[in-house]
């Protein structure tokens, strides 16, 4: 991945490859660290639409559950 605004992506010329001991690296666009979303231009986009993504998923779990859940008065 390679990281930078995008102003400053745009400027450089051509494709950026990378290699390591002769071996061409594949670009992503962003990558998981640590449970946190990191994309190119350093935004949260990624990351809160994966955490929107999960409360959805658990509240949708929970609205299926309710109905057999005691309520403790």
């Amino acid at each position: 991945m390679v990281v930078g605004s995008r102003k400053r992506e745009a400027s450089l010329e051509g494709d950026i490859t990378l290699s390591l001991l002769d071996t061409e690296l594949g670009r992503v666009k962003s990558v998981k660290c640590l449970d946190v979303d990191i994309d190119e231009y350093l935004t949260w986009d990624n990351h809160m639409l994966s955490i929107r993504q999960k409360v959805t998923r658990n509240l949708s779990v929970l609205r299926r559950v309710k109905p057999f859940l005691k309520r403790k008065n």
